[in-house]
Parts: C-alpha cells; structure tokens; sequence
C-alpha cells in the first residue's frame, strides 16, 4: 500500500483455535477465511459486507 506499517481499523472476531474448526470453516459453504494468531482464529470482517454477516455467523455455528 501507500503508507507501509499503517494499519487500518478492522472488526474481527477472536475464536479458539482447533484445528477442526479452521478445515470446517474453509470447506463451509461459504468457505469462510481465518488466521492463526496467538492461539486463536481470527475472522477479519474488513472485506465482508455487513449484508452477509448472518452468512458468516452460521457457518460459524455449524462448525462450533
């Protein structure tokens, strides 16, 4: 980007990471994307349109 190191406000939700719960998430339907960090999953909701954040959180829940 323009401004290296700058970082941009984001909505993210912290998750427990297990393993099973990454591989459910990425072959979800939709796949829903998420990185490790510290232990846990990370959903970063930047790119996300706020119309589909029920989409998101059923596949969440039928992976937990």
């Amino acid at each position: 980007g323009s401004a290296p190191g700058a970082s941009i406000p984001t909505p993210e939700i912290f998750l427990p990471g297990e393993d099973h719960l990454f591989h459910c998430l990425l072959s979800g339907e939709p796949p829903v994307l998420a990185r490790r960090e510290g232990g846990a999953l990370v959903l970063d909701l930047r790119t996300v349109d706020p119309s589909d954040d029920s989409v998101v959180a059923d596949v969440v829940v039928r992976c937990r």
